[in-house]
């Protein structure tokens, strides 16, 4: 005897009934629990850091809420199951149960158990599956759901310590991505060796996860930029502007450089004049003692052109020894000016990435401020100095500066030697307001050029007008009579000693790049 179709249909309905009951009474009991647990972990990170909180909270209100979902779809109850649950909830007696179980053993039934699965179809047709129980749990676990989560919804847009140092953190990698893309700009324009070292730079930058770790990482990247830098590229450069400079001025040949004149006048050496040809000789002559000591190829280079140029055209093979000898200097000016070009660029990234660093302090909180004035106010004073001229004179004069600091005015004394020697004495008074130092918005931005001493022979009077409109200017005019006198220390034998100072100085003063540059070619125009 098959199962009646009133019972079936009971079964199949109170299942799926009771799989919606179940799967909801778990999402409830599992969604309260992870939403207390939720909403402790949010209040705690209203008072303290904790950078994983929001995260962790709303996943595990999420992972148990799929969890409790899934579970239900596979706990979904047996028919046995269904027909004990109908029996128990609605009161059937065992009679769906009862008749589930003869009907499905395949045997013949005897009457009793005929009359047993008929009753159980009678009992069936008048059921309805309502009286299962409600789908929704009953109270207070639907409430206490809903409170846990508006409780975590409500403690996450709140704000707090963890939300003010989650913004601190995205700031400080925004500033860091920021640095690592410029840094890759550098890299496209710098030479093959500084690139690559700059391009490795920005990756490891963009893996940083702290300022303090880019900071590091800019500090010594910038460090190995500045330990590859020869201090001979400094008189190289020196040496090479002589030249460039010179040929400028009075070409050899045509050519836009003077590894271009070069090779040109290399080629043009069968149309030489011998006039022509003793200019050129003196020329190279005076620039191969530029490069003496300096690069030893390249002045024996341009020697050996200006000897084979000397004797052009009246010795044999003067000629090809000439052409070979330029040639070879002009390979070498290309290979000093690779040089420059590395050295400046490797100076030039050292630069940017120290300005990448202050960005940075800047960004983290740290920085401090740098502006310091120049002057001081003093009552009386003593100075040396090194200069070309020579000269014993007086002179007065009246004086305002701007810088950071009060002082007073005040008359003074001072003595000042130059190279050429020479003492004067002279009496002042000056006034020095506080002003802002390098960040005074009232200086003038020529004042950071070199400027050339003012040209004057020994026995020449020299007035010197100033008038003095812009702020930070002196007024009044100096006057004076050079007479020759004995140097007290040529500046040769100090230069070294200065230049060595003022670049070991940069490391540690806050300047901008384009100062350190001006610094750099100041030395670099006063290499004796």
């Amino acid at each position: 005897m098959a199962l009646p179709e009133s019972v079936r249909r009971l079964i199949a309905a109170a299942r799926r009934r009771l799989t919606v009951m179940w799967l909801v009474s778990g999402l409830v009991v599992a969604v309260a629990v992870s939403g207390a647990v939720a909403a402790m972990l949010l209040g705690l990170s209203r008072v303290t850091v904790i950078l994983w909180a929001e995260p962790v909270a709303w996943g595990l209100i999420a992972v148990a809420a799929v969890s409790a979902v899934f579970v239900g779809f596979i706990k979904m109850p047996s028919p046995r199951r269904t027909a004990l649950e109908i029996d128990r909830r609605l009161g059937g007696f065992d009679r769906v149960t009862t008749a589930l179980e003869l009907t499905s053993s395949g045997a013949e039934l005897s009457v009793a158990e005929e009359r047993a699965v008929r009753s159980a179809d009678a009992w069936s047709t008048a059921r309805r599956i309502e009286g299962l129980g409600g789908l929704v749990p009953r109270r207070p676990l639907p409430h206490l759901a809903v409170l846990t989560l508006a409780a975590s919804l409500v403690l996450s847009l709140l704000p707090s310590t963890t939300d003010a140092a989650v913004a601190a953190i995205r700031a400080d990698r925004e500033a860091i991505e920021a640095e690592a893309d410029l840094v890759d700009e550098l890299a496209q324009d710098a030479p093959p060796e500084t690139a690559e070292q700059l391009e490795a730079l920005a990756e490891e930058l963009r893996a940083s996860e702290t300022l303090d770790e880019a900071l590091d990482l800019l500090g010594d990247a910038r460090e190995q930029l500045l330990a590859a830098l020869d201090p001979g590229d400094l008189a190289k450069k020196t040496a090479l502007s002589g030249l460039e400079q010179s040929l400028a001025a009075d070409p050899l040949a045509d050519g836009a450089t003077a590894a271009d004149q070069l090779d040109a006048l290399a080629e043009s050496l069968g149309s030489l004049s011998r006039d022509a040809a003793a200019d050129a000789s003196a020329e190279l002559a005076e620039r191969a003692a530029d490069f003496a000591g300096v690069d030893p190829e390249l002045s024996a280079a341009l020697s050996d052109a200006a000897d084979a140029l000397r004797i052009l055209p009246n010795a044999p093979g003067a000629r090809d020894v000439a052409a070979d000898a330029l040639r070879r200097a002009a390979d070498g000016a290309r290979r000093v000016a690779g040089e420059v070009a590395e050295s400046g660029a490797r100076a030039a990234a050292a630069g940017d990435l120290r300005d990448a660093q202050r960005r940075l302090d800047a960004a983290e909180g740290a920085g401090q401020g740098a502006g310091e004035g120049a002057g001081q106010g003093d009552g009386d004073g003593q100075g040396q100095g090194d200069g070309d001229g020579q000269g014993d004179g007086q002179g007065q004069g009246q004086g305002q500066g701007q810088g950071q600091g009060a002082g007073g005015g005040g008359g003074g004394q001072g003595q000042g030697g130059q190279t050429g020697g020479g003492t004067g004495n002279g009496t002042g008074s000056g006034q020095v307001p506080s002003g802002q130092g390098d960040n005074d918005p009232f200086a003038d931005p020529t004042r950071g050029e070199i400027f050339d001493p003012v040209d004057f022979d020994a026995g020449d009077e020299v007035r010197i007008p100033i008038d003095g409109r812009d702020p930070g200017e002196f007024l009044g005019t100096a006057s004076g009579t050079g007479v020759a006198n004995d140097a007290v220390v040529p500046y040769t034998q100090r230069f070294t000693e200065y230049r060595r100072a003022a670049l070991e100085s940069l490391d540690s003063l806050t300047l901008s790049s384009s100062v350190e540059a001006i610094v750099r070619d100041y030395f670099t125009r006063l290499e004796p």
